[in-house]
């Protein structure tokens, strides 16, 4: 049974930071590095779609999908999506692929 978990993503000069609270209030936070150009976003009501804890910090390469008003990324093998509106309109839309961590959120 899938779970979801909300919280926020952001992306500055290609380094990407997400913070989620699990369905067991456990707070985790994905630290990571876009490879190539893409525009600051915001997006403030992300959902993540995960089946377990274990298949989160398995994780580690990404998809990432910016359009004008959503953001989605995918990680590899067969790890958690998460997505949301953007906070403001993005001028690009772009695909780019990605590496990170997964950790647990003080």
């Amino acid at each position: 049974m899938p779970y979801t978990a909300h919280g926020v993503v952001i992306n500055a000069k290609r380094n990407v930071t997400a913070i989620f609270r699990l369905e067991n209030g456990e707070r985790i936070r994905f630290i990571g590095e876009l490879f190539g150009h893409a525009v600051d976003f915001a997006c403030s009501n992300a959902s993540m779609t995960y089946e377990s804890r274990t298949q989160i910090f398995t994780a580690s390469k990404f998809t990432c999908e910016l359009t004008n008003d959503t953001v989605k990324f995918t990680m590899s093998d067969g790890g958690p999506t998460f997505q949301g509106l953007l906070d403001w309109v993005s001028i690009e839309c772009v695909t780019r692929g990605g590496l990170g961590t997964w950790e647990a959120s003080d």
